[in-house]
């Protein structure tokens, strides 16, 4: 085990970038449900993906979504370089991006509302984690029409005695500043929803 980076001069940058790209976080984000056609936010903007991957090392996966408020083209501006991964065509944004229908690497899935049940459903499980959803899932209130949704990250054995928690679900509407009843929405839309992200 590598302790320090006295220990092999010369070789830690290649030795750490290596380990990043092992253990590199991938965040996808998702196109809103083609059934809502007046949904055009964006939980980040093409600025936070670029800080996302500069600054942090994230891996970002981007769907493709002609009504979203930005375009695939103002994530790409000035460049775009066509890659090739594992033999499928792949776009970069300018941002560093990957823009692909296919989000099933990323342990962390972000969109606005919630994702469609058999979106959900169709996503097969990721090898190295429990993925984590970020989303308003219209569920924490109760609401009925969304309780199969909340299911798909909840399960109760029949006796009602065990609970195995899945997937991951973070609703925006509960992400406080403080303990409740005390803390306050740290998430909250105005008028320019989604024109800057959050």
């Amino acid at each position: 085990m590598l302790t320090s980076r006295r220990t092999l001069p010369g070789r830690i940058p290649a030795f750490a970038a290596t380990v990043r790209k092992a253990h590199q976080l991938t965040i996808g984000l998702r196109r809103e449900d083609p059934a809502r056609l007046w949904e055009r936010r964006c939980p980040l903007t093409p600025i936070a993906i670029e800080e996302l991957i500069k600054d942090d090392g994230i891996r970002v996966l981007v769907q493709d979504c002609n009504r979203r408020v930005f375009s695939v083209q103002e994530f790409e501006k000035v460049c775009r370089s066509l890659l090739i991964i594992h033999e499928t065509p792949s776009y970069i944004l300018q941002a560093g991006a990957h823009v692909q229908d296919d989000l099933s690497s990323a342990q962390i899935i972000m969109g606005i509302k919630e994702i469609p049940l058999i979106e959900l459903k169709s996503l097969p499980p990721h090898p190295k984690s429990h993925r984590t959803h970020l989303m308003f899932s219209h569920t924490g209130k109760g609401q009925s029409y969304n309780m199969p949704l909340l299911s798909e990250f909840v399960s109760v054995d029949e006796k009602r005695t065990h609970v195995k928690l899945m997937d991951r679900l973070i609703d925006y509407e509960f992400l406080t500043d403080g303990p409740a009843p005390v803390g306050k929405r740290v998430v909250a839309f105005g008028w320019f929803a989604g024109g800057e992200s959050f």
